[in-house]
């Protein structure tokens, strides 16, 4: 069952964010009357030191996002009966002072015994630990290897308090560009020669894993949550890609739409369709990511 509160309305728009921003939209919330019961946040709010394109997932950014100001933020969503969820993509930035790529490329290049091959990210060759490199939201960027079983319980361990410092219970996730999205290709994705490596030592290329990817990104990050409040509490994990059996970790969006007259049916007829196939708890973007909608898009939308 999903949290009930992921039932309700929620308010997301991409733009630079803060804890003072987020602050003053729960308070007008509040004021107005407003049912709205989740706040998101896009990339944003990890964008380190406000510097275009620095991404660092599972860090506030440290000048939007100050220690008084994330403790304010939770105690007022809180005590607003609200929840927050923020976005968390599977590409990783290149870089020496980001500890979770400082950690995944020291756990790559660690000895790799037989049964036990440590795979964070997605590697460039067969029998090769060194991984496929491209562009994304961060510029130059790893992406995790959700095949491999060390890298699941890498990811998950992300999110536990300890990891993820300034977030707590009231904390959600959106799981964005795990198609995967890659700029820097002409297909837009990962190559598909590269390599995911299970656990055992299984070698399988990216052709293989390509539609379940998203799919396991979701799970992985589920699985995280729930071990992150001790199987205590229900996770939340918003999806843009997924697979098969993706219904029991969490729930989809239909991607980045427009504000035009189509994609109100168009939205209808994936989701009503995603439905016949198992998939029960979608939605998309109202009234549109893309564009100004009139008065009467943002009606029929709702």
């Amino acid at each position: 069952m999903p949290l009930i509160t992921s039932l309700g309305f929620h308010f997301c728009k991409w733009a630079n964010i803060s804890a003072e921003m987020l602050i003053e939209r729960n308070r007008k919330f509040t004021e107005y009357g407003f049912p709205i019961d989740v706040l998101w946040s896009d990339i944003e709010w990890a964008m380190k030191d406000n510097i275009e394109g620095n991404y660092e997932y599972f860090v506030f950014n440290p000048l939007n996002f100050t220690e008084p100001e994330i403790e304010q933020l939770n105690t007022e969503v809180e005590e607003a009966g609200r929840r927050i969820t923020v976005i968390v993509d599977p590409h990783i930035k290149v870089a020496d002072d980001y500890f979770v790529h400082k950690e995944g490329m020291e756990m790559q290049y660690a000895d790799q015994p037989a049964g036990n091959v440590t795979s964070i990210f997605i590697r460039a060759g067969k029998s090769n630990p060194t991984p496929w490199f491209g562009d994304c939201w961060p510029g130059n960027s790893t992406w995790i290897d959700f095949l491999n079983e060390n890298a699941q319980e890498f990811w998950g361990g992300l999110f536990a308090y300890d990891r993820f410092k300034g977030s707590n219970y009231l904390y959600s996730f959106w799981n964005d560009m795990n198609e995967p999205a890659v700029f820097s290709t002409d297909s837009h994705t990962i190559d598909m020669d590269t390599i995911h490596v299970k656990a055992d030592g299984t070698e399988i290329t990216h052709t293989e894993l390509h539609n379940a990817y998203g799919g396991l990104h979701q799970r992985s990050s589920f699985r995280g949550l729930l071990k992150r409040d001790n199987n205590t509490r229900r996770p939340f994990v918003l999806t843009r890609s997924f697979f098969l059996g993706s219904q029991k970790f969490g729930t989809y969006w239909t991607g980045d739409n427009r504000a035009v007259y189509e994609e109100v049916q168009g939205s209808v007829s994936m989701i009503l369709q995603l439905g016949n196939a198992g998939h029960p708890f979608g939605g998309a973007d109202t009234p549109g990511f893309y564009g100004e909608p009139t008065d009467d898009l943002y009606v029929m939308f709702y």
